[in-house]
């Protein structure tokens, strides 16, 4: 859990009007685990902007069950949100130029970048063979609920 990129995102992307406005709203994403809560507790008490999935989050290798989290915890407290999206909280993105991007696409689309970057065994040797993640990606509503229908 890298406070740091937390702080970063704080101070610096999320002061864009999309997000200030509340047309766009920010959750940096822990799994409901001991070991995390250890670590973000506070922060989450001091920030409300860090939400707590039903998933591991201890390892590496949690990450797709944590992603797969995010989106159901997303859908159900979002249920109006036309987009919902993810990215690694190492990254930045320009949130009026992305709504700018994502109104002129049509419902059930997807929009981002999906990368692996290696597998988990090269960080964990006790990790599962399952990728790692690398995604900046954005579903719309109608695409979300399409894919999570057929899961």
């Amino acid at each position: 859990r890298d406070r740091r990129n937390r702080d970063g995102a704080r101070v610096s992307w999320m002061t864009d009007p999309a997000i200030t406005s509340g047309q766009v709203a920010v959750r940096f994403v822990a799994g409901n685990s001991a070991c995390v809560h250890e670590a973000l507790d506070l922060e989450a008490a001091q920030y409300s902007d860090i939400v707590f999935v039903e998933s591991q989050d201890c390892r590496k290798w949690h990450s797709p069950t944590k992603v797969h989290a995010w989106y159901q915890y997303a859908l159900a407290k979002f249920p109006n949100a036309q987009w919902y999206g993810k990215m690694e909280d190492d990254g930045m993105v320009r949130s009026t130029a992305l709504l700018s991007d994502l109104g002129i696409l049509k419902s059930a689309t997807y929009y981002g970048i999906m990368r692996w970057q290696g597998t988990c065994q090269q960080l964990d040797p006790g990790a599962p063979a399952a990728a790692c993640g690398g995604t900046v990606s954005c579903y719309s509503h109608g695409a979300f609920h399409s894919a999570s229908a057929n899961c």
